[in-house]
């Protein structure tokens, strides 16, 4: 089989993580097994997923096998094609504009604002993305995009049913998240180094872009709350762009540490100097940062929504995301906990870091892909 893996549209975000993750899970797994069935592999990737890759050493090793590093965007892919008429492309996550030339084609699928996997308020998903009329109209066009794969590879039952309902009778497999190389393996680390913390400040990190379901605009309002209610310091880390935090924090004046956009090397030492992961998203799959929040043994105050309760269950602590007075509260008894050295916190932490330990092996999770990926191909007629 000769087989394309595509990841030249991903530029930013968690998705370029995790997708450099996967594609060093497929590099060790090939260099060391080389199947029989797989005769030639293509990785299409962007400059910023081949910086996060740690295993890029290993192409050169491997025959058959090409790497081309390019950035494709929507408007510079309309006219483009998949090269060399694969017999199966991987669209690590879809939908994308190229044209196709494969003969099977499968994505992974991860956005819960395009197609939710659980009902819900509109306003979970963000209503001013539903009542703008370009954005549903590159809604509409991203969901068409969507259909026209063969199989889907999702995170959680609920988006593997929500997909089923979309699209009818098609392949889907239910695959887990993974770790990024820097999480278990140490000497991928990179020390990020933030301010020394005042005393009595509590310190949470929030590893994510400034989409509108990531709600950061909360940020404010719990600081503030928690500070006139607790009177000390909660402080927040986030991972901005410059002009992602004018816009979002501008005259709001919370206690904010942007580190700006960091590299999967920098972020387990951004999780050893905070205190745990506050994680206000409206909408999600599979979030990574929850996970690297429970390999690093933090705890996670999340959102009280569904997806939060189906990935994590008693793995962390709840919050109603409109209501600062909650959040604030929910923080201030973990503040509490983290001083008391509380045993029923530490089982949490302890089942948490068990799950994520589930995650952290990448060439087993690779192999996942690739036997749903070799099955699709098998089952689907010339």
């Amino acid at each position: 089989m000769h087989l394309e893996v595509y990841a030249a549209n991903l530029r930013q975000g968690g998705a370029v993580v995790t997708a450099a993750g996967l594609i060093d899970g497929i590099l060790e797994l090939v260099s060391s097994e080389n199947p029989h069935w797989l005769h030639r592999l293509d990785l299409i990737v962007s400059p910023q997923v081949r910086s996060n890759m740690t295993n890029a050493s290993l192409v050169s090793d491997i025959t058959n096998l090409q790497l081309t590093v390019r950035e494709d965007t929507p408007k510079n892919v309309v006219l483009r094609g998949s090269a060399n008429d694969p017999d199966v492309r991987y669209v690590v996550f879809g939908p994308e504009y190229l044209r196709s030339r494969a003969r099977v084609t499968v994505t992974g699928f991860a956005d819960g604002t395009l197609i939710p996997s659980w009902s819900g308020d509109p306003g979970d998903v963000g209503i001013a993305q539903v009542r703008n009329p370009r954005a549903r109209i590159r809604r509409a066009i991203k969901k068409r995009y969507l259909g026209r794969y063969d199989a889907y590879i999702v995170q959680t039952a609920g988006m593997a049913h929500a997909i089923s309902q979309e699209y009818g009778p098609k392949g889907v497999a239910i695959l887990p998240n993974l770790l990024s190389a820097p999480f278990p393996k140490l000497e991928h680390r990179q020390i990020h180094a933030l301010p020394p913390k005042q005393e009595s400040e509590t310190r949470l990190f929030y590893p994510a872009k400034a989409y509108p379901h990531k709600n950061h605009e909360f940020l404010a309002d719990v600081s503030r709350e928690y500070q006139g209610s607790f009177h000390s310091a909660l402080t927040f880390v986030v991972t901005l762009t410059a002009e992602e935090y004018l816009r979002v924090f501008s005259n709001r004046g919370p206690n904010i540490i942007n580190v700006g956009v960091v590299s999967a090397a920098e972020l387990p030492s951004l999780y050893e100097q905070t205190d745990g992961l506050f994680f206000p998203s409206l909408n999600e799959t599979f979030s990574s940062s929850p996970l690297e929040a429970a390999f690093m043994r933090r705890p996670i105050v999340i959102s009280d929504r569904p997806f939060a309760r189906d990935i994590l269950s008693e793995r962390a602590s709840y919050f109603d995301p409109f209501d600062a007075v909650d959040a604030a509260q929910k923080i201030h008894n973990l503040r509490m906990l983290l001083g008391e050295n509380s045993l029923a916190l530490e089982k949490q932490l302890d089942l948490a870091q068990s799950w994520a330990h589930e995650h952290a092996d990448a060439r087993k999770v690779a192999a996942a892909y690739l036997g749903f990926i070799l099955s699709v191909n098998q089952r689907t007629p010339n």
